[in-house]
């Protein structure tokens, strides 16, 4: 990523200072489109469920009991979909790591224990705390750096393939916690 689009980010997104889960995993050349894949359906899911709410508005007035009947196959559907992704969060959750980030809706600076070569790209889970709220994205490393006096290396970390919901649940949570922040200043600053 060239300066003047760091830049231009740092101008677009502001940053805070925060603690979250995170899970990630290095993806090899071959998994990085399969990974990639796996976050557009995601969102593909997330359209096609729009549109089969707006086919059975317009099937309920031309034939109310087949409406009632593929509306209830839907929703069986959604249940079997929660149960699996209940049951995949379950496994995720026992892998997250808390970690002190400094974090926008473009990407994240992070500590870890492992140096990382730049460009590599890596498959995210973020948990964002306190409201355990799941963001999932690839991220592409852009450098990892021993830091003088410090344990681990300081990873910068660009955000990549970030659906548009899982982006809105990020700025969310980012306003939100900058809002605490700054109460929380403001409360402990004398008058």
């Amino acid at each position: 990523m060239s300066e003047v689009s760091q830049d231009r980010d740092r101008r677009r997104y502001f940053r805070i200072n925060d603690r979250i889960g995170i899970n990630y995993r290095v993806l090899q050349q071959d998994e990085r489109s399969a990974s990639a894949g796996k976050l557009r359906s995601q969102s593909e899911l997330e359209l096609c469920d729009a549109r089969v709410g707006e086919l059975l508005e317009k099937m309920r007035s031309r034939d109310p009991v087949l409406a009632e009947l593929l509306e209830a196959m839907d929703k069986k559907l959604e249940c079997v979909v929660r149960q699996l992704e209940l049951e995949s969060h379950m496994t995720q959750r026992l892998a997250y790591r808390v970690h002190e980030v400094s974090i926008s809706a473009c990407g994240m600076a992070i500590t870890l224990e492992e140096a990382l070569a730049a460009d590599t790209c890596l498959e995210l889970q973020l948990s964002l705390l306190p409201g355990d709220n799941r963001v999932q994205c690839l991220g592409l490393v852009l450098d990892s750096e021993r830091r003088e006096g410090e344990k681990g290396y300081y990873t910068r970390i660009d955000f990549c393939d970030l659906a548009s919901r899982d982006q809105e649940i990020l700025i969310q949570h980012l306003v939100q916690r900058q809002g605490r922040q700054l109460a929380d200043g403001r409360s402990r600053s004398p008058l």
